[in-house]
């Protein structure tokens, strides 16, 4: 429609414009007056989007980071989570499949060697299992907790990287690691009274612990796809591939074990689509999010870098959960283990939950809980300055 008569990259002067020809036109007619002030606003806008486009996906992975657990938790204090099998695994994943049109590099399932089809499986098999085993151990521990253990992601990750990218581990890492250690042992020791009350949450515990390092090494393994490929895949195909391939597991689950017991699974009640457009539509929306940031700073921050940022989201994700789900006012009976009652309330006052608002002892802050958290991030801050 327009050609740009040429002028080099330099000069100060104006480009020219020219409308060219068409059968409704003559080719004397000026162009559009807005056209020159559109392209004098894109020229300037490019560097700074080009300049921003680390630090915006990095604030949309830690705030997309932050809800995704909160979401999860929802779910299952509404009774439609873990109760439905795999079924609150497919927002993380439909998220994931969501990026795929988002990638420059064309679709080339067919061709032979387009695409690393054995790494790629391995990175979804192992993704699938840690993202199954954190789930039940998220819903059994509680996200204030849980992002206490996962905050434990960087070392996790530095120690597959030094097995499997044939990294070095200096003296100061080594400490960092024994510092990650020793938090978690601190977690383990503050959470002991709420062990002896719920006999599942050691159990719990354990599964976030070995979640936290299977997905560690699912970090590695991507940027050995990423990175180490002759032909690396694109950040955005990789991750749209895994969301393919975990969402038609799922959904293949849904039809023939959820499905035919629905009835039985879910509890009737007023908002039940409310809720369930809320909590999985949410946690859809902040996966996708989640995925599309975190694949495109793959690339350029690579995999330790990237642990870190996991960091920042878990401790993020540690307040925001006390904030949420430690209100005695939000309290239901049915939503606490057996063994544990809602703590007494004022006369004339009836306790309720509601969405984001909700209590369990294990969510509420304590100072062994803090003081394992600052032992984690402090190995972890270590680690990534030595």
């Amino acid at each position: 429609y327009l050609k740009l008569h040429g002028s080099s990259s330099s000069s100060k002067a104006p480009p020219h414009y020219e409308l060219l020809p068409t059968a409704n036109s003559p080719s004397s007619a000026a162009p559009p007056s807005w056209l020159p002030l559109a392209l004098s606003l894109g020229e300037r806008l490019a560097p700074w989007l080009r300049g921003s486009a680390v630090p915006t996906y990095l604030a949309l992975y830690v705030v997309s980071g932050v809800f995704q657990p909160l979401f999860v938790m929802e779910m299952d204090y509404e009774a439609v989570g873990r109760q439905l099998g795999l079924l609150y695994m497919l927002p993380y994943y439909l998220g994931m499949a969501c990026v795929l049109p988002f990638s420059c590099q064309p679709l080339r399932l067919c061709e032979p060697n387009a695409v690393p089809w054995k790494k790629v499986c391995l990175i979804t098999l192992v993704d699938f299992a840690s993202q199954f085993v954190l789930m039940a151990g998220l819903t059994t521990i509680g996200s204030g907790l849980f992002t206490v253990v996962y905050a434990s992601g960087p070392i996790w990750t530095a120690l597959f990287a030094y097995m499997l990218l044939q990294f070095r581990l200096s003296a100061l890492q080594k400490l960092a690691l024994m510092l990650v250690v020793s938090g978690l042992a601190v977690a383990a020791v503050g959470s002991a009274t709420i062990m002896s009350l719920d006999e599942s949450f050691s159990t719990g515990l354990l599964a976030v612990l070995v979640g936290t390092g299977m997905h560690a090494l699912v970090y590695v393994l991507q940027e050995m796809t990423l990175v180490k490929e002759a032909t690396p895949l694109e950040p955005s195909m990789l991750c749209g591939l895994i969301g393919l391939m975990g969402t038609a597991v799922i959904g293949v689950h849904a039809a023939l074990f959820t499905a035919p017991q629905w009835h039985t699974l879910v509890r009737p009640r007023p908002g039940l689509i409310r809720i369930f457009a809320s909590s999985y539509g949410g946690k859809t929306l902040t996966d996708f999010l989640h995925g599309w940031a975190y694949f495109h700073l793959m690339g350029q921050l690579g995999a330790t870098s990237m642990s870190v940022m996991k960091a920042a989201v878990a401790a993020s994700s540690f307040f925001t959960s006390v904030a949420f789900f430690c209100n005695p006012d939000c309290c239901v009976a049915r939503e606490l283990p057996p063994s544990m009652a809602c703590p007494s309330q004022p006369a004339g006052r009836a306790a309720g939950s509601a969405f984001f608002c909700h209590y369990s002892p294990a969510q509420c802050f304590s100072t062994p809980k803090a003081a394992s958290l600052a032992l984690v991030l402090a190995g972890v801050l270590l680690y990534n300055r030595c």
